[in-house]
């Protein structure tokens, strides 16, 4: 873009790729967008030449949308959502109304996180905290063949800034807001020699919870007692005097180094470290929250201890002939423990969900070797391992009182006349994935180019020595005598029936293990669950892209993407997830580069699609399913998604800008059968319910799913934002507004709505169930940028107070299921500075 000249203001680009898109002046004086550089071909190329439909953001722009992690990108990325997950401190991510919503051990996603090129297996690592990042690529649809493991709709990609060598400089930010809001981040970059550079980083998040604990209920919604004597004692009151509920306390910091020794070779090495103490996310009532009530009972003792250690590495080294070869390693090692209050005082059962301890272990190697960009054909070949090691102890505690505070139900048949605790001990879960991937693109001539992408990979998954335990007693129970040990049941409370033990000894995976004819041990092992299980997979890419002029490229892609089964707690193994996708998109820039418009649409045919839920079970040992038991991972059949994106970024002058963002789609699962163990058949019709062998059960049913839509996919959702800059003696004053519509979406696969007056307990009935309705969002903000290199702005996020779920619980309110929350409205100031 020669004889531009550049404007101070830097633009949050949204449009498809990274970074920090600055509005530019041509010679004849006229706006036009700077070129945008991103790397989703795992080569440098330039946004409008690359056909992915990719967004991408520097953190400049992370910051002018206040930005932390992951959650904050849904205002900016077409079709990404997100939702909390409350008792392990994980991120459910939707792309193009496709996630997964599973935390096990060895439970994948549907998005692939990246971080400097290394893969990040769990869930838990999509709350990674973005700072001094050079920028976060977003890539939408199957990436099966560069990316491959879990990319079954998309990767998310994190560019770490790295260090400069021959530079000093560096940044500070400080914020304050409301909810006791205080956030400190900066970097400095330190030249060593003329060949080395190191480079730290951090950053500290505290705030208060949006969540205020209340001592009960009572009196604030017809679904509760009037008055503090209609309250069930032990179960509907406070006992927790911590930290609110969605408190953040969360803290990172990274130490990064760079050799360059000549031109051929660059070896770049990165520890991080991430903490994370908040308390957790509940769910929570939205017919109180909807009158600015956002409150809970708790009676547990809720936190978060989670840490992560992370070691990345990469070497790139360039031949004389313009091969250059990659090798990236990652290490990483999570340790979480974590309590969360799953009944939040709403009935007359206490439930706690916690984590005693968990240990996740991660390596990934990645090889490449590609040619020069400038080659006629460029081709790249890989080779991609990663390992997993990974243990847990999980239990739920959970009893039900009658009035006069005595325990009844659940498990029963022992002292405590029902209250218990369930186990989910897991000392061994590992993976192993290897795969070996060849992408090519052949220009065909000037103006039309052919890709061809293949992929190869074998997944094996293994448990050794788990075990699901029932216990007739507490666990661990506030202000009660507890028979069993807090963190495990010993070894001589534990009994093992005939079937459990014959299991145990050879090694082999068994479930329905009952407590008939123990010897008085207040335990017996429920599940047995060694078992191993391994696939293998090729997945496929062909794409064709013509350049149509000068400023107007189009595309066409179809391929494959693939997602491995599951080994499980319950007496069975998932099947693989498999997607064909076509896409077909447009990168066009119009007015001399003034505007720019990207649209892609797209098709995804899922077979196998992975859902978890609650699954029926046999719980009293006579060979019928009769209960509601532990998540299990099922196959839901078929789901068909079809939809159109558009990314629309216009510099009306010099100083103005206007970007909008928006994703209209249709999904709907095909044959999906599933049981609704709250409301039956109210919703969805009812079909036999069948046991292993294909056999119907008696008196019991489940539920067809077929034509419903998946949860958080809306049919649309668009953001608009405006900014305009004000110049002013010494600097830039810049507004900016965004709005984000979205239009009603379902928080289950049951698709839930109204129940009438008198129907489950609800005396006027109850609506919305598992459906938001649509909603507006608005952001504000008021940025003043220096020309000495400092700035400040003033901000407000979710200006109008909505109250928007993002999934649904099980406790029926007025206005639904209980679930997660966005937060509310919040505001702040911010204040930074660079320096060199």
């Amino acid at each position: 873009m020669g004889g531009c000249m550049l404007n101070r203001s830097c633009l949050s680009l949204v449009i498809g790729a990274v970074v920090c898109s600055q509005v530019a002046l041509a010679q004849d004086g006229s706006a036009v967008l700077e070129e945008v550089v991103v790397t989703a071909t795992k080569r440098a190329t330039n946004l409008q030449d690359t056909p992915i439909a990719v967004s991408a953001f520097s953190q400049d722009a992370l910051d002018r949308h206040q930005i932390k992690d992951l959650r904050g990108l849904t205002d900016l990325v077409p079709s990404l959502m997100v939702s909390n997950h409350s008792d392990s401190a994980a991120l459910f991510v939707t792309l193009r109304g496709i996630g997964g919503n599973s935390n096990t051990e060895l439970a994948d996603p549907t998005v692939a996180f990246h971080v400097d090129g290394v893969y990040a297996p769990r869930v838990q690592g999509a709350a990674t905290l973005m700072y001094d990042v050079d920028r976060v690529e977003v890539l939408r649809g199957p990436q099966g063949t560069l990316f491959g493991r879990n990319a079954t709709v998309g990767s998310i990609n994190i560019h770490t800034n790295k260090p400069e060598i021959g530079e000093y400089n560096g940044n500070l930010s400080v914020t304050t807001g409301t909810y006791d809001l205080t956030e400190v981040k900066g970097a400095v970059n330190l030249p060593v020699s003329d060949t080395l550079a190191l480079r730290v980083a951090g950053i500290n998040v505290n705030r208060g919870g949006y969540t205020k604990v209340i001592g009960n209920y009572a009196g604030r919604g017809p679904h509760y007692g009037a008055t503090v004597a209609d309250l069930t004692p032990e179960t509907q009151f406070s006992t927790y005097t911590g930290e609110g509920p969605e408190s953040d306390d969360r803290q990172s910091w990274r130490l990064s180094g760079l050799w360059q020794p000549n031109e051929n070779l660059s070896w770049f090495l990165s520890a991080e470290r991430y903490e994370d103490n908040s308390t957790g996310s509940p769910q929570l009532d939205p017919f109180l929250a909807d009158r600015g009530d956002r409150v809970q009972v708790i009676d547990s003792n809720i936190f978060t201890d989670l840490t992560t250690t992370t070691y990345r590495s990469r070497i790139d080294y360039t031949f004389g002939n313009d091969l250059t070869f990659s090798h990236v390693f990652g290490y990483s090692e999570m340790q979480r423990s974590q309590v969360f209050d799953a009944d939040g005082g709403t009935s007359n059962s206490f439930q706690e969900n916690r984590t005693e301890s968990s240990n996740f272990e991660s390596y990934m190697n990645e090889f490449q070797l590609k040619n020069s960009d400038d080659a006629r054909f460029r081709w790249l070949l890989g080779f991609f391992n990663n390992e997993e090691d990974n243990e847990i102890n999980f239990v739920i505690d959970f009893a039900a009182f009658d009035e006069d505070g005595n325990t009844s139900g659940w498990i029963g048949g022992g002292a405590n006349g029902g209250a218990g605790a369930a186990y989910f001990i897991q000392p061994q879960r590992e993976l192993s994935s290897t795969a070996a991937f060849a992408q090519g693109t052949y220009d065909i001539n000037d103006s039309n180019r052919l890709t061809v992408g293949l992929r190869y990979l074998e997944d094996e998954k293994s448990d050794s020595g788990g075990r699901s335990i029932n216990c007739e007693l507490f666990g661990r129970v506030p202000d009660r005598n507890n028979a069993l040990n807090a963190t495990r049941p010993l070894p001589s409370q534990i009994f093992a029936d005939a079937g459990a033990a014959a299991a145990i000894a050879a090694g082999l995976p068994y479930d329905n293990g009952t407590n008939a004819g123990n010897n008085g041990e207040p335990c017996w092992v429920r599940q047995v669950n060694d078992k191993e299980a391994d696939w293998d997979k090729v997945t496929w890419l062909l794409r064709y892209e013509m350049d149509l002029s000068g400023d107007f490229m189009a595309y066409a892609s179809a391929g494959t993407g693939f997602k491995s089964g599951h080994i499980q707690d319950e007496f069975n193994i998932a099947d693989p997830e498999e997607v064909e996708s076509l896409e077909v998109g447009m990168k066009t820039d119009f007015f001399g580069g003034a505007m720019r418009l990207n649209t892609a649409f797209y098709t995804m045919d899922y077979e196998g699609y992975q859902v978890a839920t609650t699954n029926l079970v046999d719980t009293d040992g006579d060979g019928i399913v009769d209960s509601q038991g532990s998540q299990q991972i099922l196959n839901a059949s078929d789901l068909d998604v079809m939809g159109f994106e558009f990314e629309f970024l216009w510099a009306i002058t010099d100083a103005t800008r206007l970007q909008l963002v928006g994703n209209i789609m249709d999904a709907e699962f095909g044959d999906y059968i599933r049981s609704d163990g709250q409301f039956g058949d109210r919703f969805n019709p009812s079909v036999p319910l069948l046991d292993n062998n294909g056999n119907p059960i008696p008196d019991l049913t489940s539920n067809n799913l077929n034509g419903n839509t998946p949860k958080r996919a809306p049919d649309f959702e668009f953001t608009t934002i405006v900014s305009h800059d004000i110049e002013l003696a010494g600097g830039t004053l810049t507004p900016q507004v965004t709005l984000r519509v979205v239009d009603d979406y379902f928080l289950d696969d049951f698709n839930r709505g109204d129940i009438d007056a008198g129907e489950f307990g609800q005396a006027a009935g109850a609506r919305n169930l598992s459906i938001q309705e649509s909603y507006e969002m608005w952001d504000l903000s008021l940025r003043y940028e220096s020309d000495r290199g400092w700035g400040i702005e003033a901000w407000v996020k979710n200006a109008s107070d909505e109250v928007v779920r993002t999934d649904a619980g099980g406790f029926v309110t007025p206005d639904g299921l209980v679930g997660q929350l966005l937060p509310p409205r919040t505001a702040g100031v911010t204040f930074k500075a660079a320096f060199e």
